[in-house]
Formats: C-alpha cells, sequence, structure tokens
C-alpha cells in the first residue's frame, strides 16, 4: 500500500500551489531545501502519520494484522533527505534487520547502495547494490524503490545540482525506532520545522486525470550501475 501512496507523491511546485501565499511559502522552502549547504535529513513523521491514519490504513485493515491505529503507526517514519550536488550523508543509515523502506525521488539525481562489513570489520567496506536515478524535468515521475534494513545505507547526490528524496520506514511489529545518536547523524538530522509539509506535496496526475500517474512514464531515467 505504501508503495502505491508513493508512487504518486510529487513535489508541488509553487505555480501549483491555490493561494498567492501557498505560492510564497512553496517557493521559499524550495529555495531552501536546493540551496542547503550540508547534507540535511528532514523528519516529516508526524506529518505522514496523520495522513496515512486519514487516507490508507481502515478499522478492517488493522483487524486483519491484529493490530490498534496507535500500534501502527508507531512503527512508520517519514524523512526528507536533502543533498547538496556531488555530496553524500555524513554517516550511513542503519535500521533494524526485519525493517522496509521505501523511497522516492523528488528532483536531482541520487545514487543510492549498501555498505558490506562497515560496522563489524576492521577492512574499508565495500560497495553493493549499487543504482541511480535522475529526474530529467519536474514531469518525471520515477518508480519508487524499495531497500530492506540491515546493512548501512549510503544517498549521494549526483553532480548536476542538489537533489531530495522522501524515505517511508516501516519497522516490524513490536520494533521501535531507535533514535540515531551518531554525531554524524545528529549533525544532519532536522525536526520541528515551522512548515507544513502537507501543503508541500501532490499527486501525479493519469492521462485521465485521476492522480494515479505511473512510473517513468515523462521520460525519467533510471540507471543501473550494478
Amino acid at each position: 500500500a505504501f508503495q502505491r501512496v508513493m508512487e504518486k507523491i510529487k513535489l508541488k511546485l509553487p505555480d501549483e500551489q491555490k493561494t498567492p501565499m501557498d505560492r510564497d511559502d512553496a517557493f521559499s522552502w524550495i529555495r531552501w531545501m536546493k540551496s542547503s549547504p550540508t547534507p540535511m535529513i528532514v523528519d516529516v513523521s508526524k506529518t505522514f502519520q496523520s495522513i496515512i491514519n486519514a487516507t490508507v490504513i481502515t478499522d478492517q485493515s488493522m483487524e486483519r494484522i491484529d493490530q490498534t491505529r496507535e500500534q501502527f503507526l508507531a512503527r512508520l517514519r517519514c524523512r526528507l533527505v536533502l543533498l547538496p550536488s556531488g555530496a553524500s550523508l555524513k554517516g550511513p543509515l542503519l535500521e533494524p534487520s526485519s525493517s522496509l523502506i521505501c523511497g522516492k525521488l523528488l528532483y536531482g539525481g541520487i545514487t543510492r547502495y549498501r555498505l558490506i562489513g562497515s560496522h563489524n570489520s576492521n577492512r574499508s567496506p565495500r560497495k553493493a547494490g549499487e543504482r541511480t536515478d535522475i529526474m530529467v524535468s519536474s514531469k518525471d515521475n520515477l518508480p519508487t524503490w524499495i531497500q530492506y534494513g540491515g546493512p548501512e545505507r549510503m544517498y549521494e547526490a549526483v553532480d548536476m545540482g542538489p537533489c531530495a528524496a522522501l524515505e517511508v520506514l516501516l519497522m516490524a511489529p513490536g520494533q521501535g525506532i531507535v533514535p540515531e545518536k551518531s554525531p554524524q547523524m545528529q549533525e544532519m538530522m532536522i525536526e520541528n520545522l515551522a512548515w507544513r509539509p502537507e501543503r508541500m506535496f501532490g499527486q501525479y496526475m493519469s492521462e485521465n486525470g485521476d492522480g494515479d500517474g505511473g512510473g517513468n512514464e515523462d521520460g525519467g531515467s533510471s540507471i543501473n550501475d550494478q
């Protein structure tokens, strides 16, 4: 369900906003996102949880998995990854092995990969599963990607301008989110911004106008490096 939701998500540009105030806010926030001098991770979990609670999950679906809404929403996190051109995260991302991560590129180009043997070995880590996605224009709707917890993960912006990606994390039942405690992660993490991220995201429209656009319909490229 989350992958279907993520497939539709896009960053709403200023000219797609409804009011002059919203257009000014969108212009300011997008300019801030693209001008970030260092890698940043913005936590938008509370907003995402509210949207999922109102639009995706139902009482019937909770009965099927034998969980309350509160228990299920506690397993969800959502974050916005912002990278300057050519920059990579200051430190790797690490989630429990039973977790699932769904990602979506919002603009620019991004390379993702896993680091093998990086936290339990004296040898230098090696890259695995390297993939690069590039948005040629704001109309490109690239497919989402799925990753799994366990190995350390890294993101790096393609040296063609800044990039932004949206990540949704789903933890296994009974498994909470482990706070990021490394100095590198603490330096990148941002919470409680004075903005309303729900106004910054919209949906791709399909040809029949139902807001159900698919991936790669508008000419975006997805490059598999390995």
